[in-house]
């Protein structure tokens, strides 16, 4: 299987229609919080970027008791995993260069 069609069958079939919604959110907050107010507002990024980190540790805990309901949630973990650290990565870019 390739990738886009992992990608695809992940965001179509396997993850939940809000949590993938939710980093789109984030990033919009980002740009809000960023580039759009004056003076930059840094909490409402730092608590929805933790919203969904606390998520995504819900989801490593269901990962290691197996009650990740996927045909491939390696690939599952995998993908949610470098969103997250994206996410991260760029949030602390953000707070670092602003």
């Amino acid at each position: 299987m390739t990738l886009p069609s992992r990608i695809y069958k992940f965001y179509r079939h396997e993850c939940c229609f809000p949590y993938s919604i939710s980093f789109l959110l984030v990033l919009l907050i980002y740009a809000i919080d960023f580039f759009v107010s004056d003076p930059p507002m840094l909490w409402p990024s730092i608590v929805s970027y933790l919203i969904i980190a606390g998520y995504y540790i819900q989801n490593i805990r269901y990962y290691k008791r197996n009650w990740i309901n996927s045909d491939d949630p390696e690939f599952f973990m995998l993908l949610l995993t470098i969103k997250i650290v994206l996410w991260g990565l760029l949030l602390s870019g953000l707070l670092i260069f602003q």
